[in-house]
């Protein structure tokens, strides 16, 4: 009796460790799947490129006006500037606005080109979530836009 006891014990140990084995892949699984999904959950509150759209609701064309003086203000508030001229399809396609130096002209009108060597300073749109964003890439500073008619790009 005592042999068939010890054969008991020996014919468990196999399906007792193919059990440890079997839950330590789950828990292992487990943990790759939480990891994964804290990591998208981090990406998703990051800022990405966006453009401006009117096709989120009927006052759009109102609002695409009030965005753009937003827009233009606080472009010229950053420049130190009174009102920085701006197009009227600015964020249309693209999601930066460079803002270069005035092109010196000679007394003919000929543009000069390579009067400045002064590099642009650009402007990117931003969505975050349900809010744009307007950020100064060379100083980094962001403001939160009012409007909400930004589209990821």
């Amino acid at each position: 009796m005592a042999v068939n006891l010890s054969h008991e014990q020996s014919s468990q140990k196999p399906v007792s460790r193919q059990f440890n084995n079997i839950v330590v892949s789950i828990m292992l699984l487990v943990v790759f799947i939480v990891l994964t999904l804290s990591a998208c959950s981090l990406k998703a509150g990051e800022p990405i490129p966006a453009i401006l759209t009117s096709s989120i609701n009927h006052d759009a064309s109102i609002d695409l006006v009030q965005a753009r003086a937003e827009i233009i203000g606080i472009v010229s508030k950053s420049l130190h500037a009174k009102n920085i001229p701006i197009a009227k399809n600015v964020f249309d396609e693209s999601s930066r606005l460079l803002i270069g130096a005035k092109t010196v002209v000679t007394p003919t009108g000929i543009p000069l080109y390579g009067s400045s060597n002064q590099s642009p300073i650009v402007f990117e749109l931003l969505k975050q979530n349900d809010n744009c964003l307007l950020k100064r890439v060379d100083t980094n500073q962001i403001w939160t836009l009012s409007t909400r008619l930004c589209i990821p790009r």
